[in-house]
Parts: C-alpha cells; sequence; structure tokens
C-alpha cells in the first residue's frame, strides 16, 4: 500500500515537473508567465506552486538517479562466453 502511495505522489511530482516546464516554455518563447497569470504575480500561491515545482523536480532527479544506479547496465558483470571451435 505504501509503495502505492509513493507510486501515485511521483506521478503527481512528474505532472508538476511537465507544468513547470510548460510555464517555462511559455515564458522563453512567448514572454507569458501562466503561473503568474493564474495565481497573481509572486503572490504566496505562485511562490508555494513554483517551490512545488522544484520539490518535484528534485525528487524526479532523485528517482532517476537511483534508478539508473540500480539498474545501470555498464555496471553489470559482462559473462564470458568462450567460442566453441568447430
Amino acid at each position: 500500500m505504501l509503495k502505492r502511495i509513493f507510486r501515485r505522489l511521483y506521478e503527481i511530482a512528474e505532472i508538476m515537473v511537465i507544468l513547470g516546464a510548460i510555464n517555462w516554455g511559455s515564458i522563453g518563447i512567448f514572454r507569458y508567465d501562466l503561473v503568474s497569470k493564474v495565481f497573481g504575480p509572486m503572490t504566496t500561491t505562485a511562490r508555494v506552486f513554483y517551490s512545488l515545482i522544484a520539490l518535484s523536480a528534485l525528487w524526479v532527479i532523485y528517482a532517476m538517479i537511483k534508478s539508473r544506479s540500480v539498474s545501470n547496465p555498464s555496471e553489470a558483470p559482462i559473462p564470458h562466453h568462450p567460442r566453441k571451435k568447430a
């Protein structure tokens, strides 16, 4: 059950990172900040939203590093199979 809760929270974190990326894309391309248009420029709610996006990004980065270190194929031992002579 706890694993299911963490999986759901991770999915929410991924969505938050995507929303943050879309917001930064709209700022970079159109000079339009979606978050400040929705919540107001640097209101407490906007700052909380930005903070949640940052924390979500850190969690996703941590999960990527952790999963890569556990299942990194380059760290796995390579089995030696000598060729049979015909």
